[in-house]
């Protein structure tokens, strides 16, 4: 009785399906299907229609016992909650329904959100599985989704080898979450076994759809998948084989999406060639862990130095861990990472990059320094010394240099506001210190990367408000320049070259003036230092405000809830990336890589 219940569901999904193709919606072919009992909130990290669309896993309860049916929720009062997403909200509206895979509620119906028993909704939910784990060892499985026009580029096996690293494979997403994590998060595929009489192969499962893909959006594919697979590998197969997360990979006739994630979650989806990258793979799964994308100014993705920025289709590279905020989030460099409250007395830190954690001085060296925010407008800000070397040597920006972001609250979008080195060597913002308006200062003192490990110094000072726009000035002439010291060859991932700072003062070295508040006519032109040191060089004044890295609140860019700047002369490595392209670096894919043209060039890629 039940599989004819689930063969009905499927007859359901793939006419809801059919009703759709070229926008047209016949509602009266599809079955409208009443809910009764609390669904799971979650979000989805790359909705089709670019809306920030709150998503519900469904009770199996309400769909013939299914477990992981998720669908959008629309026309529900108040469903734009601000509560945090965090895999225990829950939510609940007597009378909402599914109906063409989206769920919808009653006109003038309030909706009921709650984390507990869910006493209010008179009817107690089942018992939902919890999102991924940030920390342990998480088993995978893959699903290669094999439809009646298109199938996956690649096998079955070489999905295996590109994720898992089961033919030999150095390079995955397997060795670089236990590279990044130091082992505190590890992967490891399901293995080779049967569940519910079906072969599982290396990690990978093959399901075959009567349907066909072509015309099928990303969701639409996936309610059809999870309803067979439900069919194939029995009731709860996911919760009763101990099973944290899910990768469905799907073909290429489902090209209207990169991939996407469900934050928190446990499932994420990729269109066929995304299903072999290691950086789209650990992008998505950062969603499953509760992680929102990276991003620079007004751009979304555009904060490259990890792996919540842009995504890139290639299977040997770029090798990069996760920025500042997300390193927190992920907690994987507690026993390294410093909070701090949000004004404090003159501190120096000794900064260390995710490469050097490992050989890192317990009291003496530091990951992540974290300056928490005390008011509610304010974004907790961030450092990271971002190494570009080992197991982070393929960030694609800011190489070598100390890398400022913000987040509002954990797991929520982080934004890179200001990267340090020897040109740009301080960032200041304000903000509230009990009440009253404060600047927080940091400033780059050195970066070694001779030494082992490499260093970059850093102090945190705590001054007078700003009363007016933020200025960009050099480093005072009376403190030692700041230097970087090299015996490493530059990275490979060609950063900007970085030259040694002179190793004595320049003699009689500029004054140093305030902008003023209304800019000069004609200013003086700045042009970069002399590689040799000059006497009496000209006055320097009104630096270009093209170094500064600013915005307003935390889904827009803002370091907190007053103004910024960052500190130093004007040079390409300081120049804001607030107008970038999110595409990221272009890279031409590895010719060996199955499913893909030899020599076709790839960019980053927003999934």
């Amino acid at each position: 009785m039940r599989v004819l219940s689930l063969l009905l569901l499927s007859i359901q999904l793939t006419k809801t399906v059919a009703s759709n193709v070229g926008e047209r919606k016949l509602t009266t072919t599809s079955i409208r299907r009443e809910l009764n009992k609390p669904c799971r909130l979650m979000r989805r990290s790359d909705d089709e229609d670019g809306a920030r669309t709150l998503y519900c896993e469904l009770d199996p309860q309400d769909v013939d016992g299914v477990a992981g049916i998720i669908y959008p929720i629309e026309g529900c009062d108040g469903d734009d909650v601000t509560k945090p997403i965090d895999g225990t909200l829950l939510f609940f509206v007597t009378g909402y329904y599914v109906e063409d895979n989206t769920i919808y509620c009653p006109s003038g119906v309030k909706p009921i959100y709650d984390t507990a028993s869910f006493s209010a909704s008179g009817s107690a939910p089942s018992s939902f599985t919890e999102p991924a784990s940030q920390t342990g060892e998480q088993t995978v499985l893959m699903i290669r989704a094999i439809f009646a026009d298109s199938a996956p580029t690649l096998t079955a096996s070489e999905l295996s080898e590109e994720a898992f690293g089961t033919g030999g494979d150095t390079f995955t997403m397997k060795s670089q979450f236990a590279a990044c994590s130091y082992n505190a998060f590890t992967i490891q595929e399901f293995p080779t076994s049967t569940i519910n009489s079906r072969a599982i192969t290396d990690g990978v499962y093959e399901t075959t759809l009567a349907s066909t893909a072509t015309g099928m959006t990303g969701s639409q594919l996936q309610a059809l998948i999870t309803t067979q697979l439900d069919l194939e590998l029995g009731t709860n197969w996911r919760i009763n084989n101990g099973i944290e997360l899910v990768m469905y990979c799907l073909p290429p006739a489902a090209d209207s999406f990169t991939a996407y994630a469900f934050i928190p979650g446990f499932l994420s989806v990729y269109s066929n060639g995304w299903c072999a990258t290691p950086t789209g793979q650990m992008h998505e799964i950062g969603h499953n862990l509760g992680l929102h994308h990276s991003n620079e100014g007004g751009v979304e993705y555009g904060d490259t130095s990890g792996l919540m920025g842009s995504s890139y289709l290639q299977d040997d590279s770029p090798k990069m861990c996760y920025n500042g905020a997300k390193s927190s989030d992920l907690g994987w460099y507690s026993n390294r990472e410093e909070t701090l409250g949000f004004c404090t007395e003159a501190l120096n830190r000794q900064l260390v990059g995710v490469d050097d954690y490992g050989t890192s001085i317990s009291g003496t060296h530091i990951v992540v320094l974290k300056i928490e925010k005390d008011c509610p407008t304010c974004d907790n800000v961030f450092v990271m010394f971002n190494l570009a070397s080992g197991i982070n040597e393929g960030t694609q920006e800011g190489p070598n240099k100390v890398m400022i972001t913000t987040e509002a609250t954990e797991g929520d979008f982080s934004f890179l506001v200001a990267e340090l080195d020897a040109t740009t060597t301080s960032y200041s913002y304000t903000g509230d210190n009990n009440g009253i308006p404060s600047t927080t200062t940091i400033t780059v003192n050195s970066i070694d990367l001779g030494s082992t490990p490499s260093v970059a110094s850093v102090s945190v000072t705590c001054g007078p408000n700003l009363t007016t726009a933020p200025t960009v000035t050099t480093a005072s002439p009376t403190a030692a320049p700041v230097t970087i010291t090299t015996t490493a060859p530059t990275p490979t991932v060609n950063p900007p070259p970085i030259t040694n700072a002179p190793t004595t003062p320049t003699v009689n070295p500029p004054p140093i003036t305030n902008a003023p508040t209304t800019p000069t006519v004609n200013p003086p032109p700045i042009t970069n230092a002399p590689t040799t040191p000059t006497v009496n060089p000209p006055p320097i004044t009104n630096a270009p405000t093209t170094t500064v890295k600013s915005g307003k609140g935390s889904k827009s860019g803002g370091s907190n809830s007053g103004s910024s700047s960052s500190s130093g002369s004007s040079s390409s490595s300081g120049v804001s990336k607030s107008g970038k392209s999110s595409e990221g670096v272009v890279f031409t894919r590895s010719p060996t890589v199955p499913g893909v043209k030899s020599g076709k060039s790839s960019k980053g890629r927003r999934i």
